[in-house]
């Protein structure tokens, strides 16, 4: 996973040995991993998986033969820094981490081909 222990010790680790680059992480849930790319300045990049239902189907131990279309997008570079300063703002906290999920969303969108949602300005209240 990519926790609190990869942000805070792994990846430091990893980061400060020379010629080694931490290139990816991988989590099991997709709003943990979009933090931790984030706060460690690696590219999230969108992706549309089309027929893994129909060849894995859930509650199914053997996958079936056929084809798994895989669409792979522009990557999407995280600034650091602002997610940082996002963060520390009291007022609106997490801007940055919105704004990033809702560039991977509209991503993932257009590759499957479905329609991007006009984006929504959402106030509690």
């Amino acid at each position: 996973g990519a926790g609190a222990n990869v942000r805070e010790r792994h990846a430091p680790g990893f980061k400060a040995i020379p010629g080694v680059e931490l290139a990816a992480v991988c989590n099991r849930t997709r709003e943990s991993g979009e933090r931790a790319a984030a706060e460690l300045g690696i590219p999230i990049v969108p992706a549309c998986i089309e027929g893994s239902h129909k060849r894995w189907p859930k509650g199914n131990v053997l996958i079936r033969p056929g084809a798994v279309k895989v669409t792979i997008g522009e990557p999407i570079y995280p600034d650091a820094a602002a997610v940082e300063a996002s963060a520390a703002r009291q007022a609106a906290p997490f801007d940055e981490y919105r704004r990033l999920i809702a560039e991977l969303e509209g991503g993932v969108n257009e590759l499957c081909g479905n329609p991007v949602p006009e984006a929504v300005d959402c106030v509690a209240g």
